[in-house]
């Protein structure tokens, strides 16, 4: 906004009560900030269905806008008023040169508009959600069609936007340096969030963008738009209560981190580490197996990372990993103990009569734990 600030010299500011966004646009460094209010102010008959109360005559500013250029328009929070505030937006949208009174020919000469998210649905103390600012971009964007036959180029900052996150990224980067002195965004952000739609949306695409400098992990908590029962569209990595649950998952993944870490330097620097707890040791048509005797830890990396080429595994590096952090987070006991003598899966058969037989031999031609 900032930067917008830069930009623009007059500008009309819609959203919010009274003209708390008026102070909010000053605050970020716009220079002259108009409302919906001044200009009803102005021309009382511009909403013929709205009357300006005593206080919003008090709090709107008197103008000559036939000397003023309104150069852009921006949706700071969402309408109290939609028909009045969207009569005077499509009114300045189909403007000449952004001066009010004047209807452009084209329909390509009025200001630029911006909404600063793109919620189309939000939660309130009502059973249902209720109508959010996306859906009034989607309102104005229809009308204008309606008027004018063209399609209206707006801009929506904010979720799921991919700048917002660029943006947050950079704040965190800076924080850092400044408490820490680490010049760099943390390895993985929790995004907490209860709209599917930007808060999860924007948090997967950009995590999954190339734009993107770490690792963003979404969780979407049940306290908001989304309902029980329900599939969201744009699914979350871990789904919880409420915030205070969020973080709680997020501090025991990363302290889950941490053990996979260090269970991996010492399967690396102590080849004669086992593991106590059963291991994923690897698939084999699509199920997951579990030896019943203590494995090499070193032994089983080994396999997922540099695989014979009869293993059963599609070479996909994001798969191994993904597999490892399965084994990993299975085992987070080690201890010493002598090596056992390299023994084949079906020396194993004995004591694992649990499984499938057909898979156990498939999987002894390949994997032999030590």
């Amino acid at each position: 906004m900032k930067e917008m600030a830069e930009k623009y010299n007059t500008v009309l500011v819609v959203g919010g009560e009274g003209d708390k966004c008026r102070h909010v646009a000053e605050g970020y460094g716009f220079k002259d900030v108009v409302t919906p209010g001044d200009i009803i102010k102005d021309n009382k008959h511009t909403t013929p269905f709205r009357k300006l109360t005593q206080e919003e005559q008090d709090h709107s500013r008197a103008r000559n806008f036939g000397e003023q250029e309104i150069e852009a328009i921006f949706v700071f929070a969402d309408s109290r008023e939609w028909a009045g505030d969207q009569q005077i937006i499509l009114d300045l949208l189909m403007l000449k040169n952004g001066r009010l009174g004047t209807r452009s020919e084209t329909f390509d000469e009025g200001p630029p508009i911006y909404f600063s998210h793109n919620d189309i649905v939000w939660s309130t103390s009502h059973d249902l959600t209720r109508l959010g600012m996306g859906a009034l971009r989607a309102s104005v964007e229809a009308m204008y069609k309606a008027l004018t036959g063209k399609d209206l180029i707006s801009t929506a900052f904010g979720k799921p936007q991919i700048g917002i996150f660029q943006f947050a990224t950079r704040l965190l980067q800076q924080w850092r340096k400044d408490t820490y002195g680490i010049n760099k965004p943390p390895e993985t952000v929790y995004f907490v969030g209860d709209t599917p739609e930007s808060d999860i949306r924007g948090t997967n695409e950009y995590n999954e963008s190339p734009l993107s400098e770490n690792t963003w992990y979404s969780i979407l908590v049940r306290t908001g738009v989304f309902q029980e029962g329900t599939k969201p569209r744009f699914a979350p990595k871990a789904t919880v209560d409420n915030v205070l649950e969020a973080v709680k998952y997020s501090v025991k993944r990363e302290a889950l981190k941490a053990e996979k870490a260090e269970a991996l330097r010492v399967a690396y620097n102590d080849p004669d580490a086992v593991i106590e707890e059963w291991a994923l040791l690897g698939m084999s048509r699509g199920r997951l197996w579990y030896p019943t005797h203590p494995v090499s830890f070193a032994r089983i990396v080994q396999v997922f990372f540099d695989p014979p080429s009869s293993a059963k595994c599609d070479g996909n590096l994001d798969r191994q990993i993904s597999i490892v952090d399965d084994l990993v987070s299975l085992c987070t006991r080690q201890e010493r103990r002598p090596r056992k003598p390299r023994q084949s899966w079906e020396d194993d058969t004995a004591t694992s009569s649990s499984h499938d037989s057909t898979d156990r031999s498939d999987f002894s031609r390949t994997y032999i734990s030590s």
